[in-house]
């Protein structure tokens, strides 16, 4: 088996450019095992709308494994967070088999938080503060939430349920500063 230098080889570009097919003939040829990117594909059933090209995956007469698909049920609301902890533990077993990894996709938030290495960190639910902000209006989460930070990602604030958890957060970081993720990483 020939030994590689890297660790990781990453295949990433537009969607529908052929990046699966790409990874998986590669890979075939290094000995190697894929681990998606793709923030959709993780779910079970929805094989139509997600390109989840099975085939693709299949080089010669031999499937090339890929990992982080088909993980969880639709309707779970699976999260960068998870994912990257899911990409870690894969990215592990691959290695410490001898196959070389290639991530390849698909969600740019998702790559972003392994080749990057966010340092993400858990944030419990606060049962008693969604309570206290159950009544608040949108434009008062809103400026709740703007008291702690400058909102340059309006997803934070298109949902009530977004914007609550995006309050929870700060709340949490403001209250644990030694929990939260050093300047130009993310919390989860």
């Amino acid at each position: 088996m020939k030994k590689y230098t890297c660790n990781l080889i990453t295949v990433l570009g537009p969607t529908a450019t052929g990046k699966t097919r790409f990874a998986a003939m590669l890979a075939d040829r290094m000995n190697g095992e894929i681990i998606s990117a793709d923030s959709r594909q993780v779910y079970k059933k929805m094989d139509i709308g997600t390109g989840k090209d099975y085939k693709d995956y299949r080089v010669g007469n031999r499937s090339v494994p890929v990992h982080l698909i088909d993980i969880v049920e639709p309707g779970y609301e699976y999260n960068v967070f998870e994912y990257q902890a899911d990409f870690v533990r894969v990215f592990k077993e691959i290695s410490s088999s001898g196959n070389l990894p290639f991530l390849c996709g698909g969600s740019g938030l998702y790559l972003e938080a392994v080749l990057k290495g966010y340092r993400l960190i858990n944030v419990p639910l606060n049962e008693s503060l969604r309570k206290d902000l159950e009544k608040k209006t949108m434009e008062e989460l809103g400026e709740i939430l703007k008291s702690f930070k400058k909102i340059h990602n309006i997803s934070d604030i298109v949902s009530r349920k977004r914007l609550l958890r995006a309050i929870e957060i700060e709340i949490y970081h403001h209250e644990n500063p030694e929990a939260a993720p050093h300047r130009g990483q993310r919390g989860q």
